[in-house]
């Protein structure tokens, strides 16, 4: 397997690695935040492995078309009005049953449902196709 060798993949593949190492650093001497540690470990494990198939493809694949770029802004679109649904519904359901929310309780909520929507929306319209 060839990999590209140019200054962006190389900078990508060094703070993956730098995040492994500061993880392991972090989890071996300080023992009181162990998971930020392991957090660092899994974070920069993920970019290692997408970073890797991303080197083994050539630089002219990776580049983003204007295709891609209409796929990410509809479905960032769609996403945003999903999330804004979700908060007000969250709103009005705290208001009239009195739930006393706080900020951070509906915080993860929302953020999770907004992530996975993007990821599925974007999915989704990338095998759907964007109309103009």
């Amino acid at each position: 397997m060839k990999f590209r060798r140019d200054k962006d993949f190389l900078g990508f593949l060094g703070m993956s690695l730098g995040m492994i190492f500061l993880g392991a650093i972090i989890s071996l001497f300080i023992q009181s935040i162990f998971f930020i540690g392991f957090g660092f470990i899994l974070g920069g494990l993920a970019l290692l492995v997408s970073g890797l198939y991303t080197g083994s493809k050539p630089g002219t694949e990776v580049m983003i078309n204007e295709r891609v770029l209409r796929i990410n802004e509809k479905a960032g679109y769609h996403t945003y009005w999903m999330i804004m649904g979700i908060a007000g519904f969250l709103w009005v359901l705290d208001i009239y049953l009195k739930l006393n929310m706080n900020l951070s309780d509906g915080l993860a909520l929302i953020t999770f449902t907004g992530l996975y929507a993007f990821l599925v929306l974007r999915y989704y319209f990338g095998k759907k196709g964007v109309e103009e």
